[in-house]
């Protein structure tokens, strides 16, 4: 699925297939298969005038949708992102925590567009430090990763959201690769691509943040 803003693939397997082929179905399929008992599923093409009709039976249930093209389907990423963008590794646990402790803490405002996002900077020394703000409160997780060149990227917050609800709270590897204009996320059988909020995110943390304090609770 692609909204132009994040993209989500997710790959099954154990899947019998008779024909390959591609093709777009609208989201209708979602709610039919939410709804269909626990069964075998089988989904087929039938040829007609107006287009390919998709037809899905499970059970006594069955259900026929409209199908377009999968030609002009937007890509996640272009392809050969792997080889061309920089990457580094976190676990899936650690961006679930990254996404609990921060995502509260983000703007809503279309006009404050970076504050709609999550800042996630490395220092080159093995530290990336995420932080959201609404001008009114900021929330800051750092982690450890592998040493990495230094970066800033900002990440919408309601990609990393959807990313957040994909994996689990495991010890699995998400790698993510990034580039001046979008992030993928990969682990196991999911791949989440983002597209990234432009602009400089202020120092919010330094700047707002003491260094001293004479009270500590």
């Amino acid at each position: 699925s692609n909204n132009l803003e994040v993209s989500i693939r997710a790959e099954l397997d154990g899947i019998e297939v008779w024909d390959e082929g591609s093709l777009v179905l609208p989201v209708k399929l979602i709610e039919i298969l939410k709804n269909l008992p626990e069964d075998e599923v089988e989904i087929s093409t039938v040829s007609k005038n107006e287009g390919n009709v998709v037809e899905i039976k499970c059970g006594n249930a069955k259900f026929s949708l409209l199908s377009m093209p999968a030609d002009e389907f937007p890509l996640l990423a272009p392809e050969g992102y792997q080889n061309e963008w920089n990457k580094i590794e976190l676990l899936a646990r650690d961006i679930k925590e990254i996404a609990n402790l921060t995502l509260f803490a983000i703007s809503n405002n279309p006009i404050k567009e970076v504050f709609n996002g999550v800042l996630m900077e490395a220092d080159g020394d093995g530290n990336i430090v995420c932080i959201a703000s609404d001008t009114y409160r900021i929330a800051r997780v750092e982690k450890t990763i592998e040493q990495t060149e230094p970066f800033q990227l900002i990440v919408p917050g309601k990609n990393l959201s959807a990313l957040a609800k994909i994996i689990d709270s495991s010890d699995d590897i998400v790698t993510c690769y990034y580039s001046l204009f979008g992030i993928v996320f990969s682990c196991g059988k999911y791949t989440v691509c983002s597209r990234l909020i432009g602009g400089r995110y202020p120092d919010v943390a330094r700047q707002v943040l003491p260094a001293n304090y004479l009270t500590k609770v």
